[in-house]
């Protein structure tokens, strides 16, 4: 697979064709702690595409942190988050071509809650639990290894706190 540099609609942007991007092996990243999550995606209409655009992970032992992304589903871009007892799959826009912004959100204070923002729209969704231990963050590729993403990136941020709605909606402006 590759990662190669171009744009979209004027945007900076990374295109992965089954490539992928890791940093560090130990990224500090844990489920115990305030994160929020975000990028421009626009998947591609490659058969099979999964929608791990960011994900974080052990290889090594094949665990998964979380992955978030998206993905095309019919005339559609559904948003997906996975991890430990949790696979959230929904439909997030349609299909315009066009680059979309993310945000996933996770609140320390509120570890079975998670917020997914697509395009400023904020879903919530209940999940059972995250894998705590700390481990390596890629781009393009499931944490645990594989699920590679097909399609177009941009923008991608972490931070190390769960965004309020306003912090979200001013940082969806920034981004698009």
């Amino acid at each position: 697979g590759a990662v190669t540099f171009t744009s979209v609609g004027g945007v900076p942007c990374a295109e992965f064709n089954g490539g992928y991007i890791k940093t560090r092996e130990n990224s500090g990243i844990t489920g115990t702690q305030s994160r929020s999550f975000a990028f421009l995606a626009l998947p591609s209409e490659r058969a099979g595409n999964y929608c791990n655009a960011v994900g974080c992970g052990n290889n090594a032992a094949n665990c998964g942190l979380f992955n978030c992304g998206c993905k095309l589903e019919g005339s559609g871009i559904n948003y997906e988050f996975t991890t430990w007892g949790n696979d959230i799959n929904q439909f997030a826009c349609a299909n315009d071509g066009k680059l979309h912004h993310f945000c996933y959100v996770l609140d320390s204070a509120e570890p079975t809650k998670l917020k997914i923002y697509v395009d400023g729209v904020k879903h919530e969704h209940s999940v059972s639990g995250i894998n705590t231990s700390a481990a390596p963050f890629f781009l393009g590729q499931s944490g645990a290894g594989g699920w590679n993403y097909y399609g177009f990136l941009a923008n991608v941020k972490c931070y190390d706190v769960a965004f309020t709605d306003a912090e979200v909606a001013i940082l969806y402006e920034e981004m698009m």
